[in-house]
């Protein structure tokens, strides 16, 4: 038998489901995540976390969430690596290439 897995505010992913409203949300939506990939003894890692709300509580993703009113992608992104991984990055407002 799995165990049933229940977010902070001890919800299933039925029971948050249930009450879930997408219409809550302000349409579109823009999302930022964050790629972070190093180079350690050779070989190349990313950044990943395991994610703490449904859907998908308890899975591996890249850190990252919903921009919020106002915000700029890069401040989103900034946060949400902090916020997910306590990881402090400046917002930047250029593309990097690498």
């Amino acid at each position: 038998m799995s165990e049933i897995l229940r977010d902070k505010n001890g919800l299933t992913e039925e029971e948050y489901l249930k009450d879930y409203n997408p219409d809550k949300w302000k349409k579109p939506s823009l999302t930022a995540d964050i790629c972070i990939i190093t180079k350690s003894e050779g070989a190349r890692k990313i950044l990943l976390i395991r994610r703490g709300n449904h859907p998908y509580i308890g899975k591996w993703a890249l850190p990252g969430g919903f921009t919020q009113q106002g915000e700029k992608i890069e401040e989103t992104a900034s946060r949400e690596l902090e916020e997910e991984t306590g990881i402090r990055m400046d917002a930047i407002s250029r593309l990097m290439a690498g």
